[in-house]
């Protein structure tokens, strides 16, 4: 009897202690569960701050920027540019025009004019792109002028990734005709 006893007694205080246990586990256990919340509101609260910080880094006033910063302070018009590009072959400049055309594929390319006279700007290496509906926006690009025979083949291309066809700086040119583009480090559109 004695050693019923014994077990009974020693079950009962193992219970209490398990008890104790619990209860004592229960701010913890509820704190655990209260961290990822917090945690949550905090990374929340972090995209936000980022969003905001790219967001200003990326707009100035009415401008939004697409790329990298601009270096160059003196803008060409694009007129001048248009009308006589090649003494610019192989420089860094600043234009600033309209946007008449842009890639409704990947906003990788874009076409700027003037009158009747246009030009095709492609983002470097395809390291940025422009927002698609950018077309009748004013534009400032940065980028080096080249120069490159034209290629029936990559017009095609670029034909089939336009919004309008009319404004295509290849209209008209036989293969092997001498083009003018902008390869643009930094561009930036205000509507």
């Amino acid at each position: 009897m004695r050693h019923i006893l014994t077990i009974s007694l020693l079950a009962l205080a193992a219970c209490s202690t398990a008890q104790k246990e619990e209860v004592a586990e229960a701010p913890a256990a509820a704190a655990m569960t209260e961290a990822p919340e917090s945690a949550k509101a905090d990374i929340a609260a972090k995209k936000k701050a980022d969003k905001a910080d790219k967001a200003d880094k990326n707009s100035s006033g009415d401008w939004t920027t697409f790329g990298g910063e601009f270096t160059l302070e003196e803008i060409l018009p694009a007129a001048a540019l248009l009308s006589d590009p090649a003494p610019y072959t192989d420089k860094t400049v600043r234009v600033e025009g309209r946007v008449a055309d842009v890639c409704q594929k990947a906003g990788c390319w874009m076409v700027i004019a003037e009158g009747d006279k246009t030009m095709r700007v492609r983002m470097k290496d395809h390291d940025f792109a422009v927002a698609k509906d950018g077309a009748g926006s004013q534009c400032q690009i940065e980028g080096v002028i080249t120069a490159k025979p034209l290629d029936p083949e990559e017009a095609e291309h670029f034909a089939s990734e336009s919004a309008n066809t009319d404004v295509m700086p290849e209209n008209g040119m036989e293969a092997g005709a001498m083009t003018y583009e902008i390869i643009a480090s930094a561009v930036q559109f205000k509507k």
